[in-house]
């Protein structure tokens, strides 16, 4: 009796262990990172708040920094060629102060991105499977040099042609161009926010071509479209109505849609 009582105790734990491991091999299988124990929802809740607090640290650290450094980069965005013999003027009592406050706030996000964007994947990687920790750590990362990239491009390119049709093309003859300082200070960020936005074509499409809704052979059959498309979102993207503002805006989006169909070809869709 003795020794049946030690095979059957024996053998229900070798069959747990056969469960362990099975279990152990479908969670292998479904590619689901395996993690010593499971996190409540108010685990998650105070780790997101730990997070969200990091964020907005890091924006007013990096905004109290942009205060002090909008001297300079108002003394950039007044350097344009195109702004000679053009005044800055305020209208308003507080416009000045209002101005360099959204300067500040703006840059504070800018300079805080890279830790913004390492606490938002910190967050969400433990939870992705292991295919689609390897597509964001690629994603993310080249979104963010996107956007710079367009940013970039808005403030070198874009915003003097801009600047060049409305304030010497169209004023010539006719008046003197004054500029309100709150004025201009937003029509510069929603422009380099605006073409930064547009630069994020590629991860989009990439996206779309992912999850089934577009392929490789789609965006080829359609470029023609896509094409005109582009060129009606530049005219009506460019405040400016002059072409050559518009083709300098299309022309990198078209390019960047090529880059999406190479990008759709690397997914194998």
């Amino acid at each position: 009796m003795a020794d049946e009582e030690k095979g059957a105790v024996e053998s229900g734990e070798s069959g747990k262990e056969k469960e362990m491991k099975q279990g152990g091999n479908k969670s292998g299988a479904s590619g689901k990172p395996a993690q010593a124990g499971e996190m409540s929802v108010v685990d998650h809740l105070e780790e997101l708040r730990r997070r969200i607090i990091i964020c907005i640290a890091a924006w007013v650290v990096f905004s109290i920094a942009g205060w002090y450094l909008t001297p300079w980069i108002v003394s950039y965005i007044k350097a344009y060629p195109q702004l000679a013999g053009v005044q800055l003027i305020m209208i308003k009592p507080a416009e000045a102060f209002m101005a360099r406050f959204r300067l500040a706030i703006v840059s504070g996000v800018v300079l805080a991105v890279p830790i913004i964007i390492q606490q938002i994947m910190g967050f969400i990687l433990p939870a992705l499977y292991e295919g689609e920790k390897k597509w964001a750590i690629r994603l993310v990362p080249a979104s963010v040099f996107l956007f710079y990239l367009g940013a970039a491009f808005a403030l070198f390119a874009v915003i003097p042609l801009t600047l060049q049709f409305f304030l010497v093309s169209m004023t010539q003859g006719i008046a003197t161009p004054q500029l309100s300082v709150e004025e201009y200070i937003n029509f510069l960020i929603s422009m380099t926010i605006l073409i930064g936005l547009v630069f994020q074509v590629p991860i989009v499409i990439l996206f779309l071509t992912m999850v089934g809704i577009l392929s490789s052979k789609m965006l080829q059959a359609g470029r023609r479209y896509a094409i005109v498309a582009i060129f009606v979102i530049a005219a009506v993207a460019t405040p400016s109505t002059d072409m050559l503002t518009m083709v300098v805006v299309a022309v990198p989006m078209v390019l960047l849609y090529e880059v999406s169909i190479w990008f759709a070809k690397l997914a194998g869709k």
